[in-house]
């Protein structure tokens, strides 16, 4: 069963009291009228690993006023977008709903992540932060069926395995390793494109123009970088192909793993359903990745 639970109320009920007020008034209405209600939410959003930063909040305050708009037009839409792409998310893994327990959560955050899938109370379940995805246009479809088929991939390795990868990355040792992000990452990018046909490519990825040109250029030149990450245990760290990222000459562009995952999942795609890649127990991964990257290289 997958139930949505929309914050979104809560949140305009504290801006309307908190819009024309001090900060330090501000801030103690956050607390007392959206935190204080939803605090199993922001508790997880503001824990490791971090997707939002409490201490970004004044800033966010700020930035409410100007997109007040947009959040509350995003927010008007956004319900009814999930529950229609949940259902093109089932279907492309081939799932019934009675199979999986997933919950969605719509709130508005402090611009952070986008969205993420994260265990609330042992139950997975997938986050989406309005005041980022109200300035992303058609790009949201596919952010939603993204984060969803990360939510379907978990529960149906859960039901499948003892030891699951969302159980795995529960722990932030193996969460920011490379080979985990590859591989649910590139299924994440997959999966949306199979659920939202048509957009440009680049969109699965969140990716601008420019991004997706130069790493189809270098397609090549970053096989072998994430090879090499695989080979050495000094390089499992996935912050520079995953994030956070400072811009090199080597890697002149974030994110850069979502592109190689893509390609793998892509790949065996050829071989393999959505449901069958979902059910891959998580130890064979470094095998299956590995091999289909000197496959591509």
């Amino acid at each position: 069963m997958i139930r949505i639970r929309d914050l979104t109320q809560s949140f305009f009920t504290f801006w309307r009291a908190a819009q024309d007020k001090e900060q330090a008034e501000q801030l103690r209405l956050w607390q007392e009228i959206y935190e204080s209600e939803n605090r199993d939410v922001l508790q997880v959003y503001f824990s490791p690993p971090h997707w939002g930063q409490r201490e970004n909040l004044p800033e966010a305050l700020k930035r409410y006023e100007e997109d007040n708009e947009g959040i509350l037009k995003t927010a008007e839409k956004m319900e009814k977008l999930v529950s229609k792409i949940v259902s093109k998310v089932l279907t492309a893994f081939d799932t019934r709903e009675d199979e999986v327990e997933i919950d969605v959560v719509i709130f508005v955050g402090t611009y952070g992540a986008d969205g993420f899938c994260f265990p609330v109370e042992e139950r997975w379940t997938t986050f989406f932060a309005l005041e980022v995805l109200s300035r992303y246009g058609d790009a949201i479809a596919a952010l939603v069926a993204h984060e969803l088929s990360h939510g379907i991939h978990f529960e149906l390795g859960r039901k499948t395995h003892s030891m699951s990868v969302g159980d795995a990355i529960r722990d932030p040792s193996i969460f920011f390793q490379v080979v985990p992000l590859l591989f649910i990452e590139g299924l994440g990018v997959s999966a949306s494109k199979q659920v939202i046909p048509g957009l440009e490519e680049r969109v699965y990825l969140l990716y601008t123009s420019e991004q997706w040109d130069w790493c189809q250029e270098n397609r090549g030149k970053i096989i072998s970088l994430v090879l090499e990450h695989l080979e050495g245990q000094e390089h499992q760290d996935s912050s520079e192909l995953f994030g956070p990222w400072e811009p090199t000459e080597e890697l002149p562009y974030p994110r850069i793993g979502y592109y190689v995952g893509y390609l793998v999942i892509e790949e065996l795609l050829k071989q393999y359903s959505l449901r069958e890649l979902a059910e891959i127990e998580y130890g064979k991964y470094p095998q299956i990745i590995g091999m289909t990257l000197q496959k591509l290289s």
